[in-house]
């Protein structure tokens, strides 16, 4: 990967940035080149996550590299170089933490740590808060991250100190797309040429394209996917095309990711309609979906400072309806309303309300169907057994989702396998099973 040194101001404050970076710490680095330590030091994996990364030092301390993933001017998402009073203080707050391991005894109680940055830093770093406590043994004890808002331009940052949970919690990504012939708008040719074409593209040819692709920048991971072309004309058989994803950064490594990369490469180099090309490639275009609204507003029995709250299993039809039309602008209310499925979960007895994907493919358009043999127990029970394997493993992942949606925001950490998605300002969990995509509202957004 690439990297270059940034070139931001040496003091004072400017335009506030988003700053997504983890911070190296030279003294942890393990000399065993095929062992990468817990703390302070990136992986190769890691270090495929981004296209944009730079590397940045202290003015004043050395022995610390912060590389950023991603640094941006909030609203317009403009890359721009890691301003120099941001690199000192994120490296100063890893110094800071390195300090108080070797200054205190185990175990850490997260608060004072975070207290004693607050206080080395005041007004300056402010909204301080931390991940779990990772231990390198024998070397140092650290939070796997910290974020804070710099407080004189209100820049929100977050550093990583464990290349693991940076692995599991960066949820940004980049998709390269190498489609099968180029130009594509060759395919709006007669299906004589189109086939020509594809046969044409010899593996050879098609991987030096994908290299081309790649250009200096080392991938996450590089998918194939296959979708069929349709010829307008009736009676013609369709032809398997191969369309490549060269992804950085783990987040991106999902069929729903891809196809809207796919689609949007399709949108900025054809010349015809998108509805042509949801003529041709339907399954490139067809996403088929769920839409999981959660009663996190209504309890039976409120929270209490001792003991957690249980949600309402009884609610009212027309206020579900209105509710779920509400939280899914994206979808026409008349089709919402015609579409939902209200339901139980036995996480905390919670009502969900479950609204059908408008383009969902045939087969897949109505979750009763899908799942007929569903009931609301956990698979400590007996009668959870009762259910075919694939409700059971559906159930499960709906627990799943449900244990990270209830807390989850902007910044929160989300284990791997999930992911962030955003759809007219609401924030989604979204996970996949069996080429079906889950999107959860989250209890933050409420």
């Amino acid at each position: 990967m690439a990297l270059y040194v940034s070139s931001g101001s040496s003091g004072g404050s400017t335009n506030p940035v988003n700053l997504r970076c983890f911070v190296e710490i030279q003294s942890l680095i393990n000399q065993n080149p095929s062992t990468v330590s817990q703390l302070g030091e990136l992986s190769p994996l890691s270090l495929s996550y981004s296209t944009t990364i730079s590397e940045s030092f202290s003015s004043t301390l050395t022995g610390f590299r912060l590389v950023s993933f991603n640094c941006v001017y909030p609203g317009n998402n403009l890359q721009v170089p890691v301003p120099q009073y941001i690199t000192d203080l994120s490296i100063n707050l890893a110094s800071q933490s390195l300090a108080y391991s070797s200054a205190n005894p185990l175990p850490f109680v997260a608060q004072n740590f975070i207290d004693t940055l607050t206080a080395n830093n005041a007004n300056i770093a402010t909204n301080i808060q931390i991940g779990s406590f990772i231990t390198e043994t024998g070397a140092a004890t650290l939070p796997e991250w910290i974020s804070y808002t710099y407080a004189p331009d209100g820049s929100q940052i977050k550093i990583w100190l464990c290349d693991q949970s940076f692995q599991q919690e960066y949820d940004l990504y980049q998709i390269v797309v190498v489609p099968p012939i180029t130009p594509i708008d060759t395919f709006f040719q007669t299906i004589g040429v189109v086939q020509t074409a594809v046969s044409a593209v010899t593996p050879s040819a098609y991987i030096a394209s994908i290299q081309t692709a790649k250009g200096i920048y080392p991938e996450t991971a590089i998918e194939a996917y296959t979708f069929n072309y349709y010829s307008p004309i009736i009676g013609n058989n369709p032809i398997p095309t191969t369309w490549t994803a060269v992804i950085y950064g783990q987040a991106g490594n999902n069929i729903d990711s891809v196809k809207e990369a796919i689609q949007a490469y399709i949108a900025n180099n054809t010349a015809n309609t998108i509805a042509n090309w949801q003529a041709i490639f339907p399954d490139i275009y067809k996403q088929t979906e769920f839409i999981i609204i959660p009663r996190w507003d209504k309890y039976a029995i409120p929270q209490a400072t001792t003991i957690t709250g249980l949600y309402a299993t009884m609610t009212n039809p027309q206020t579900d309806i209105n509710f779920a039309v509400a939280k899914v602008p994206f979808y026409p209310a008349s089709f919402v309303q015609q579409n939902i499925t209200v339901m139980a979960h036995y996480y905390k007895y919670i009502t969900l309300l479950v609204v059908n994907g408008q383009n969902n493919v045939s087969g897949s358009t109505n979750i009763e169907a899908i799942f007929p043999d569903y009931i609301p127990q956990s698979s400590n029970s007996l009668d959870f057994n009762r259910m075919t394997p694939t409700t059971q493993q559906w159930s499960n992942l709906l627990e799943q989702m449900l244990i990270i949606a209830e807390t989850m925001t902007d910044l929160t950490a989300i284990p791997t396998g999930f992911r962030r998605i955003y759809r007219n300002g609401v924030l989604f969990l979204g996970s996949t099973l069996n080429n079906i995509d889950y999107l959860m509202a989250v209890k933050s957004t409420y």
